[in-house]
């Protein structure tokens, strides 16, 4: 149980170590953008008036380029602030993917080889032994389905903006031409809201993809808060 106490501190610390600096990111690129419309409305405007919601990580990291070039000789102010957030997102992406390498070690590497024993509450306290993988089965589980719901739910929604960019270029266009590549949880559901209104009873099968993105992305989100708390439940029990 050492290797694995010492493993899953390493885990912890890391998790630990990329909220902060996600923390960090969003404060100081909301500090930006704030410089940003405060100091060049025109070019802010320009831009689409970009907020850290509606802003994923690769359209951040383009803008944050985009504005590093633009104003390289001209605003010190700005490129100091640009650089520390980009510092912040790039270590941040680098912790988010250790992250995901070491749950993946954990969970197919380390929790299989991992036994555990326990006190059976009893007169003599008898010692019983697990495999601890045992206690892991649902998250386990869960882990498989978050990632084909995932799959599911990132392919209806490039389809989604696939057909709203053939049969309504000009609306496709004034969202600022959405994609998986640029396009935030948070930003996307917010996008569909917008499209089910002034879709509502001219366009069936936009609607039906639509209602089926929404359902996939609920879902979602809704079996990622359980697999975090299964997981917790499961460090408790074993303890």
């Amino acid at each position: 149980m050492n290797i694995m106490n010492l493993f899953l501190q390493i885990h912890f610390g890391i998790i630990a170590l990329g909220i902060v600096l996600i923390s960090l990111y969003s404060v100081n690129l909301k500090k930006l953008f704030n410089y940003l419309k405060d100091n060049y409305p025109e070019k802010y405007q320009e831009l689409g008036k970009p907020s850290f919601v509606s802003m994923s990580m690769l359209k951040a990291y383009r803008l944050l380029k985009f504005l590093e070039q633009f104003f390289q000789n001209s605003d010190a102010i700005l490129q100091k602030t640009v650089k520390k957030v980009r510092i912040f997102l790039i270590s941040g992406n680098i912790l988010v993917l250790a992250g995901i390498i070491s749950f993946i070690i954990f969970n197919f590497w380390l929790l299989p080889r991992t036994t555990v024993t326990r006190y059976a509450k009893s007169e003599n306290n008898s010692k019983e032994t697990f495999n601890i993988i045992q206690f892991f089965q649902i998250p386990l589980l869960l882990f498989a389905l978050v990632a084909v719901i995932f799959f599911f739910y990132s392919r209806n929604l490039k389809k989604l903006f696939n057909y709203l960019k053939s049969n309504y270029p000009e609306v496709h266009k004034d969202l600022d031409e959405p994609g998986l590549t640029n396009m935030s949880l948070l930003n996307s559901y917010k996008v569909l809201s917008f499209l089910k209104q002034p879709f509502r009873n001219s366009d069936a099968v936009l609607q039906k993809n639509i209602k089926k993105v929404r359902i996939l992305f609920i879902l979602f989100l809704t079996m990622q808060v359980t697999l975090v708390l299964s997981i917790l439940f499961s460090f408790i029990y074993i303890r």
